[in-house]
């Protein structure tokens, strides 16, 4: 396993839309290993493959902090089945590091996909709720070039990333920035 560079805000990879997996290979085995790898040492919640450069439909997500037990969920081609219910609550991103901000979402997913697990992989349907919804919904929407910045009313994403820009242009080396809302 090795782990890969985040891609930041403003790099055009964020913004193409990730191709389903036809066949899993050894080498996608190894993204999505790569994937929890990198996520944990970003200290990240979930991941998506277009976040590391690469256009596959994988992503990783960290089961401890959503009460599902300890390790890391690895997924391939996730796709929303059925959605319900409206929830708001803060989301961050690794991809704009710093940047926490209210996104509404559905309160309940259903996600079909391919779980990895070890070498192989094998069909799940999971039903989600609540932060679990939440970041599954937020590690697609990578795959699909899209930014929780993008599921907020326009004019609010536009002020904060303004905010966020500044802080991250001015911020010295291995500096965090913390770039919120005013409540």
């Amino acid at each position: 396993m090795a782990v890969r560079r985040v891609r930041i805000l403003g790099d055009p990879v964020l913004r193409q839309q990730a191709q389903a997996v036809d066949e899993v290979t050894p080498e996608i085995l190894q993204l999505a290993h790569d994937l929890g790898e990198t996520m944990l040492e970003y200290r990240g919640v979930g991941l998506a493959a277009t976040q590391v450069g690469e256009l596959h439909r994988v992503i990783a997500v960290f089961k401890e902090p959503l009460g599902l037990g300890d390790g890391v969920q690895l997924l391939i081609n996730p796709v929303v089945q059925f959605f319900d219910g409206r929830a708001v609550d803060e989301e961050g991103c690794l991809s704009i590091p710093g940047l926490y901000a209210e996104v509404e979402r559905p309160a309940y997913v259903e996600v079909e996909a391919l779980e990895v697990v070890g070498d192989h992989t094998r069909p799940i349907l999971i039903r989600a709720r609540d932060y679990y919804a939440r970041v599954l919904l937020h590690e697609i929407d990578h795959l699909d070039g899209i930014l929780f910045t993008d599921r907020m009313e326009p004019e609010r994403a536009r002020v904060l990333l303004a905010r966020w820009r500044r802080a991250w242009k001015h911020r010295k080396p291995g500096q965090r920035i913390e770039v919120r809302e005013a409540v």
